[in-house]
Parts: C-alpha cells; structure tokens; sequence
C-alpha cells in the first residue's frame, strides 16, 4: 500500500504536480524506506511511465557526466547507488539532481547546528537581499527576515517581521514558505508583498505574479488562496480572511522607492510616514476622518509636511527623530 503511494506521489513529483501537503509527505514516506527500495521504485517510474518526456542521446550524455562529476565530488554526501542516468533523463536538469539528492536524504543525514540567519531593514531604510536559492528580496523599513544555514538544502523557510516584497526563484523541488505572525505564505516560484507590521491589525498579501496559499500555522488550514492582482487581509486575532482585487504593483511600489498615499486616513498616512521617514509623530487635533492622497518619491521630510500643510494647514516642529504636528 505504502509503495502504491510513493509511487503516485513520485509520478507527480517528476511532472511538477505535487502541492505542498505532498511534497512532505513524501519526504516522510522516502525517509522511512530503504535506498533499495526507494531504488526500485524510481526504476518502476522509469520502465513503466509512458508521460515520461524523451530526450536525445547528446543530452542524456552530458546530463550523465554532469551528474557522475557532482557524485564524485561528493562521495561522502551521495550513498544512494543506482542508475542516475534514469533519473536524470526523467529530471531534465542536472543541478535539479543535485537538489533531489539533497531532498532524499535531508533526514537521514542531519545538518548539525544549523546557524540562523537575521537580515534587518532600519528605521527610514530599504535593503535587497539575494538569498541562497536565487530569490530576491526587497525589506521595508522596520523589517527584518530570518533564515537558517541549511536554507535551499532542507527547506526555504523564512521568517518575516514587517513588509517585504518577495521574487521567488522557481523549485518544484522545494517550496519557498514565509511564516509571519500566525499564518504561512506557500509558493513554488512567484512575486509577492507582504505587510504584517506589529502595530497593523491585518497581515496583507497582494500577488502581482503565479500564486500563492495562505495557511494557518498551527494547523496548516488554508485561509485563501491568490491569483494575480488579488490581496488577502487577515485578521490576526480571529484569523478572518477576506480576499479582494488590488493592483498589486501598487502595493508594492515602494520598493521602487516611491510611497503611494492613495485615499486613507489620517491616522494610516501618518502611520505609513512613520515608517518611510524614521521618525516619531506626534499629531494634535488629528482629523480623523479626513483621508489623503500623496505620492512620495525623494521628497525630504520637511517638503512632505509643507505638501500636507498645502492640503490641512498645519503648523509643525522637527526635533531630531521626533516630529509633532499640530492641525489648526
């Protein structure tokens, strides 16, 4: 019974079908087996798959000495004998072997004291940070991210506190998941915002490319699942999720280093100026359902103030990292 579900989950895993839930579950599976039968099974794919995409010859033999150089480069890591060629003609790619060797063995041959990794984004500051896997991503001001030493090894987990904007390297081999707050944000390859600030009531995630689910962290439930130009709100108290149309590279904009105020509220602009500036504000006689529309792009923080004065008069005082704002 066991060998009948590996097998369908490999077949999935070769044709790029497999969702997350699978994916670990078939690590557990193949973790859990013999090198001999896991062997017999990838050859079963092998002589019995009639989807399996042909290859010619020229490209199975330099698929085949890709892949004898990394197993003997590496003949402490790679145990596994069996006919790599086969695999490697199923796979296509090989430095998708590499990764699938790694896959299939990542429990078996623990990663003793995996370090972990924080990268942080200060107050009034934008960083890009390229990871080990080829993803690119972009921190907000107040944010920061978290990953260990064996990321795009054993997995490519990421912690998330703040805003970040995502461009995921594409890996049918292992899922990119950012975990912020309670919820886990699942994706092969995609770009994606995230804004899940300590002081903001909702996590939200706009989807400019592919796709992406929301799930709970406890118990993995899925929460929404986005297409393109879609942002998902969720609450973090009740974990109520509610899934709307938005231009996402508007919400994104801001790694572009622009700052778009686009008709909200006083206390939410100056929340987002915070933020942007680096600074404390403290607002007297705060209009509270007045909303603005600004667009900021090198704008210093005293022309800012002189662009709201033209809009609300205002008067205003500039005290190092403190400002206060007095509405008249």
């Amino acid at each position: 019974m066991k060998n009948n579900i590996l097998r369908k989950l490999l077949h999935k895993y070769f044709h790029d079908e497999l969702t997350g839930e699978e994916l670990n579950r078939l690590r557990s599976i193949v973790n859990g087996i013999s090198d001999e039968t896991f062997k017999n099974e990838l050859d079963f794919i092998w002589n019995n798959e009639d989807c399996v995409i042909p290859m010619d010859s020229f490209t199975k033999s330099d698929i085949l000495r890709s892949v004898h150089n990394v197993i003997d480069s590496n003949t402490t890591t790679v145990r596994m004998v069996f006919n790599w060629w086969r695999v490697a003609a199923i796979i296509m790619m090989p430095i998708i072997l590499i990764s699938l060797s790694l896959f299939f063995m990542d429990n078996r041959k623990e990663i003793v004291n995996a370090q972990e990794y924080t990268i942080l984004s200060g107050k009034g500051q934008k960083n890009q940070v390229l990871l080990p896997d080829g993803t690119h991503v972009w921190l907000n001001s107040g944010s920061e991210i978290i990953y260990t030493s064996d990321f795009n090894l054993t997995n490519r987990n990421i912690k998330l506190k703040g805003e970040a904007f995502f461009d995921v390297k594409k890996s049918s081999f292992l899922p990119f998941n950012v975990e912020v707050d309670s919820i886990n944000i699942q994706v092969l390859g995609t770009t994606f915002n995230v804004s899940a600030y300590d002081d903001d009531l909702d996590i939200k995630v706009s989807l400019e490319r592919g796709k992406v689910e929301i799930r709970k962290h406890r118990d993995n439930k899925l929460l929404a699942t986005l297409m393109p130009n879609e942002q998902a709100a969720v609450n973090k108290v009740n974990m109520v999720t509610t899934v709307a149309g938005c231009d996402a590279s508007t919400e994104s904009i801001w790694y572009h280093n622009v700052l778009k105020i686009n008709n909200i509220y006083t206390g939410e602009m100056i929340k987002r100026l915070e933020r942007w500036y680096g600074v404390n504000i403290t607002v007297q006689n705060m209009p509270v359902s007045k909303k603005y529309g600004l667009t900021i792009k090198d704008e210093s923080l005293r022309e800012m103030l002189e662009l709201i004065n033209i809009v609300t008069p205002i008067s205003y005082r500039i005290e190092g990292e403190e400002v206060i704002i007095k509405y008249k």
